[in-house]
């Protein structure tokens, strides 16, 4: 079914496209050779697309004059974004400003299914159930980048948004344990799955630890290891929490009859559990066809110990390597925490380097920032979803969690991924572009931040090396990165007890049953202007 959807969906985008290129030949905006030249990056499998169904999760709420849910969208062209709550009859339109971000901004009644209030009260958690047509539509005519941020005084964090075309049915959940005793606070685990088609049946299985429950509407409680099941609709949520102390919903598994959208995160996680400050976060799951065998673990900016990784496999008994070295087993797909899933820190070396996670079969790691006490740096926590190096890219677009001049973050970084030059230099093919007067002006990574960065202790590529190289980006905008050889890179930043942490980019193609030809593409000009062309896709 999904490789089905798939095509379909990369017929209806080359029909969309191609109707672009005749409004560009007729207008005089682009020439055709131009677009020609991008198309293969947009009919790829990635997080840009024509329609999205997203959600947010109930936050710790302090009083501020700008807490709100903002979705971010950008797109290379001119194109009318409909934003649509179809349980709530809301519907707005915006058109994007090519190479440039618009936002949308939601109240919490809005983009929540509910407000779980302030966590410093004991207020429990909303039952485990389906909130019919609570989530947010956004759709568009040309291919969009979709950011949902949740930010509020003292509390935020964000997710890179995947559209349906992505999406996939078989998901492991990665969240943070609630370290409270679940009687005087309350800041549960959280798991969200989205509807995205009709009558789609999903089966969601408890993992986490022993001890670990979820409160059902009929006042029973799911238990570790145990099953419950839901249809869904399109524009459905079913928000899940966890309960009880050191609650965490982490190796829930679940599978559903047809593609459907995951995320998940913490009302208010400490990471570690001991080590303040919390802070909300939120990401975004990648489905289990897109994970990979071979990960790369960067240091966060200024953090003097290493960020904690949780690891997850799709097979029995897979052993992970940290640089090359036997590590540790995972038992079993999903489950309790020690044999279905693993956390540890990244490294236990005095000063933080690269690492390298590998595995003998398909893993996802996924990286968590801990609380300013860990380590006394002003920082707070964030969940961050890792890709593998099977998924890396040669161009990539993004955009900060902000616009300028509005509420966005004081600091904003990049942790770029790059295969490095024989001597350990950097390319000079690898160029980083910003926006200036609505287009994209190139130049060399080298002359915007010259330092190479840290290489990964890693057996070398054709005689190279990757390196980890740290990019403080100077204001809100929308940025591109490109280079001959594939790269990943992740955004984060900081501002007073707030932070963020999310990829730039995901591609998403499906690594249990490649498809080894990419889509060929055929079209011409013809005489009157328009353009006429085909897609094959074999």
């Amino acid at each position: 079914m999904k490789n089905l959807l798939n095509k379909f969906a990369v017929l209806l985008l080359v029909f969309v496209l191609i109707g672009t290129m005749n409004m560009m030949a007729q207008s005089g905006e682009a020439g055709v050779d131009d677009f020609k030249s991008n198309l293969p990056q947009l009919l790829g499998s990635n997080n840009a697309g024509t329609l999205f169904w997203v959600t947010f999760h109930p936050c710790w709420e302090d009083p501020g004059p700008n807490n709100s849910l903002r979705l971010y969208v950008s797109s290379a062209v001119a194109t009318t974004v409909t934003l649509e709550i179809p349980g709530l009859a809301i519907f707005r339109q915006k058109v994007t400003v090519p190479n440039d971000v618009i936002e949308f901004i939601l109240p919490v009644t809005e983009g929540q299914a509910y407000s779980k209030g302030s966590g410093g009260l004991p207020i429990r958690p909303q039952p485990a159930q389906v909130w019919e047509g609570r989530a947010i539509k956004l759709s568009a005519d040309y291919p969009i980048v979709v950011y949902g941020v949740t930010r509020y005084k003292y509390t935020s964090d964000g997710y890179l948004a995947l559209p349906v075309s992505s999406l996939g049915q078989k998901y492991q959940v990665a969240s943070y344990a609630d370290p409270t005793n679940n009687t005087s606070q309350f800041l549960p685990s959280y798991t969200s799955i989205v509807g995205v088609y009709d009558n789609t049946k999903v089966t969601f299985r408890l993992g986490g630890f022993e001890n670990m429950m979820v409160p059902l509407l009929s006042g029973d409680t799911l238990r570790a290891l145990e099953v419950m099941r839901a249809t869904l609709n399109e524009g459905d949520v079913w928000l899940i929490p966890g309960i009880g102390p050191f609650n965490d919903l982490t190796g829930s598994t679940i599978s559903a009859t047809k593609p459907v959208n995951v995320l998940s995160g913490n009302f208010c996680a400490y990471i570690p559990t001991h080590i303040a400050a919390c802070d909300f976060i939120i990401e975004q799951e990648l489905p289990e066809n897109v994970w990979g065998k071979k990960y790369h673990v960067t240091p966060i900016q200024a953090r003097k110990n290493y960020t904690i990784i949780k690891i997850f496999a799709k097979k029995p008994m897979t052993q992970t390597f940290f640089d090359g070295l036997p590590s540790l087993t995972i038992q079993n797909p999903g489950g309790l925490m020690g044999k279905g899933w693993v956390e540890t820190r990244a490294g236990f070396d005095a000063n933080p380097r690269p690492v390298v996670v590998s595995a003998n079969e398909a893993i996802n790691v996924v990286q968590f920032n801990p609380g300013q006490q860990d380590d006394g740096v002003e920082n707070d926590p964030f969940q961050l979803q890792l890709s593998p190096i099977q998924q890396y890219q040669t161009e990539i677009v993004f955009n900060t969690p902000g616009i300028r001049g509005g509420f966005g973050f004081k600091d904003n970084f990049i942790n770029l991924v790059y295969k490095a030059t024989l001597d350990g230099g950097m390319p000079q093919d690898i160029e980083i572009a910003e926006v200036l007067d609505g287009q994209f002006r190139w130049i060399p990574l080298e002359a915007f931040s010259g330092n190479p960065g840290t290489a990964f202790n890693d057996f070398d590529v054709d005689g190279r090396k990757y390196y980890s190289k740290t990019i403080k980006l100077l204001y809100d905008g929308v940025y591109k990165l490109r280079a001959k050889d594939p790269f990943v890179a992740y955004a984060y930043g900081y501002d007073s007890y707030d932070s963020y942490g999310f990829p730039t980019s995901v591609a998403t193609a499906d690594l249990e049953s490649p498809d080894t030809l990419a889509p060929y593409v055929t079209f011409q000009q013809e005489c009157s202007g328009n353009v006429a062309g085909e897609v094959i896709d074999e």
